[in-house]
């Protein structure tokens, strides 16, 4: 049946169900553009190549394969095409492989609205594969070395002796993103106004988004001076405040200053390694210093100082637990362990 449906100015004959049809088109592909709007664009492009990628390789097959939506036999042989040695290598880390699978999921989740890419037999596929590069001596995930509260001091130490501009933003950086756990992705996005209440004590903080606050609630940090003028943030931030100027806009900006541009995630990178280098600072682990060996320095730092967890995680702004706990890991050491002293365990009992 078909009846004549009057729009503003426009008369049509449709059918009830084709309309229906296309309306609902519009308001998903509407609602789809205000999805990808709230998507980080780092995110975004990383899960549209990998999803890429993927698509590419359904296309290369004989017969060519669907990639949305994927059949499980698709996912499974694109999988096992990534852990198959080209030249006596893998093409793919395992953590490459998972990312390359998560952006399967997203895009099926994005565009179809359905889940069930990552099948219980997929999942358990990609825990094997993990389990034999380890038993093959590849080194599992990779995370970055804590930049210690010593390390940080010989960088200060280090930049001190340059007495120029520049180091006096990289101190400011360091300083500031250490004593506040911060990603590199936060530290670049900060601005002049996220500065408040700045005053002989202190300053709060204000980080307006981040990877576990999508939603831009924001976070107010308490930083306070420390006695210690060397990594005291309170100095450091006002002494880069003295060179910047007070105006608004991002508030580290790249080399040169005469532009309003920010300083960017891998400038962040390339300054933390650089400087650990020129500092002589050594990792504690078998990892390497990256941007984020800032934050890992701070919780690890932290928990070797005996603070409560809940509120290092406040300050870090972790949501969960069992992903703070990874941190924890480097803190673990021979100076302080569960074990320690255990010879004493149950010592006053036998005496009794």
């Amino acid at each position: 049946m078909s009846r004549s449906i009057i729009l503003p100015d426009v008369a049509l004959a449709i059918d009830d169900d084709a309309l229906r049809d296309l309306q609902n088109r519009a308001i998903r592909d509407a609602a789809v553009r205000t999805l990808l709007d709230g998507i980080p664009p780092e995110t975004y492009r990383a899960y549209s190549r990998d999803f890429a990628q993927f698509s590419a390789w359904c296309k290369r097959q004989l017969p060519p394969m669907k990639p949305l939506p994927a059949r499980e036999e698709a996912i499974i042989g694109y999988v096992e095409y990534l852990n198959t040695k080209v030249n006596d290598r893998y093409p793919c880390k395992p953590g490459t492989i998972e990312r390359r699978l998560a952006g399967i999921s997203w895009a099926h989740e994005t565009f179809l609205n359905t889940k069930g890419t990552i099948t219980p037999f997929v999942s358990k596929l990609l825990h094997s594969i993990k389990s034999k590069r380890i038993q093959l001596g590849e080194p599992g995930v990779k995370m970055a070395a804590p930049l210690l509260l010593a390390d940080l001091r010989k960088i200060c130490q280090h930049l001190d002796t340059k007495r120029s501009p520049l180091a006096t933003r990289n101190a400011a950086i360091l300083v500031v993103g250490w004593a506040c756990a911060m990603r590199r992705s936060e530290i670049t996005a900060l601005n002049y106004t996220d500065i408040e209440q700045l005053s002989d004590d202190g300053f709060m903080l204000v980080i307006r988004r981040s990877k576990t606050d999508q939603l831009a609630e924001g976070t107010m940090l308490p930083v306070t001076a420390e006695e210690d003028d060397l990594v005291c943030p309170l100095l450091r931030l006002k002494a880069w405040l003295d060179v910047r100027g007070h105006n608004r806009g991002p508030l580290f900006l790249r080399s040169g200053f005469k532009s309003p541009r920010r300083i960017s995630d891998k400038q962040v990178q390339r300054l933390v390694t650089d400087l650990a280098k020129a500092a002589g600072a050594k990792p504690i682990s078998n990892d390497t210093f990256s941007a984020h060996s800032l934050r890992a320095g701070f919780i690890t730092d932290a928990v070797q100082a005996g603070e409560n967890d809940a509120e290092i995680m406040k300050r870090s702004r972790h949501k969960s637990h069992q992903v703070f706990m990874r941190y924890v890991r480097p803190a673990q050491t021979v100076k302080k362990n569960v074990a320690s002293g255990f010879s004493k365990w149950g010592a006053s009992k036998e005496t009794k």
